[in-house]
């Protein structure tokens, strides 16, 4: 999930990018103490409030396949982000 949320990420225009905010993201994720991982999220919440950084809206687009020798096509979660072209390929 980390590749959508961050300047890398295929739907972030906003070009905003903090390695803190990242750094935290990370460690809320492996927390297993819920205090901890709530102190985490409101140290990063902070940055990214005084930070304030621009974000368009993300809109909703699907690629639909037709072609029976495509392999390894398909959507995950967020259908309308983060297709793998990497992993598909032709059967032919």
């Amino acid at each position: 999930m980390c590749r959508f949320l961050f300047v890398f990420s295929p739907i972030v225009d906003s070009h905003w990018e903090n390695k803190r905010y990242e750094e935290l993201y990370v460690l809320q994720q492996e927390a297993t103490d819920e205090a901890q991982r709530v102190k985490l999220l409101k140290e990063a919440e902070t940055l990214l409030m005084d930070e304030m950084p621009a974000a368009s809206t993300v809109w909703e687009f699907r690629t639909i396949v037709m072609w029976p020798l495509v392999r390894n096509w398909g959507h995950g979660p967020l259908a309308y982000v983060g297709q793998r072209f990497d992993e598909v390929w032709l059967a032919k």
